[in-house]
């Protein structure tokens, strides 16, 4: 008896570190295939859920303000449509090979995984790779845990500023194109 006691103690102890693990790049990068893939499926579904309830919401509460309102709201509306879109046409293979390319790089890996995510459904969105490669900046400055915080803090300030200050689907690359891309897969569509 107390040798099984022992021993589901002893497994609750490894299975409770490893749910406990950071949801980052090396978390992802050490996960079996299978795992990813279903990862990816439940968020892909979790995502299509919630853009159906968001979008029953929106439309409801829009119906109930004043015509000049409704025109006010456009923008948003059509903007958070846009967002919900962008994952449309996306496969699993998809999503699995773009997070995998994105924490392919070594300095992308302190990223947690829904900040990546972010980055992955931009890219498959179609924004461009300057914008992307401003996020994906201002994701690594913001888990890079060997800047001490008051400098942390300062180069965030400035990198979201510079990023802000970009349009994710217009701006056209900085002279001599952009340094270094998020981690695009080879011969996406941004990368051309």
């Amino acid at each position: 008896m107390t040798r099984t006691a022992l021993t589901v103690v002893l497994v609750l102890l490894i299975a409770s570190s490893a749910w406990a693990a950071p949801r980052d790049g090396a978390w992802w990068m050490g996960a079996p295939e299978s795992f990813k893939l279903g990862y990816v499926a439940g968020y892909l579904a979790g995502r299509e859920e919630q853009a159906a309830k968001w979008s029953r919401l929106t439309d409801d509460a829009v119906a109930q303000l004043p015509e000049d309102a409704r025109a006010q709201f456009a923008p948003v509306l059509d903007a958070l449509r846009a967002d919900t879109a962008s994952l449309e046409n996306a496969t699993y293979g998809d999503l699995l090979s773009q997070l995998d390319s994105f924490y392919h790089l070594e300095r992308n890996r302190a990223i947690p995984l829904e900040q990546a995510l972010t980055i992955v459904r931009q890219a498959l969105s179609g924004v461009d790779q300057p914008y992307l490669a401003c996020q994906t900046e201002y994701f690594r400055l913001a888990h890079d845990a060997a800047l001490p915080m008051k400098e942390r803090l300062e180069a965030l300030g400035k990198k979201a500023a510079q990023c802000a200050d970009m349009t994710p689907h217009k701006d056209a690359p900085p002279e001599g194109g952009v340094p270094e891309t998020y981690g695009l897969p080879e011969g996406h569509p941004s990368t051309k």
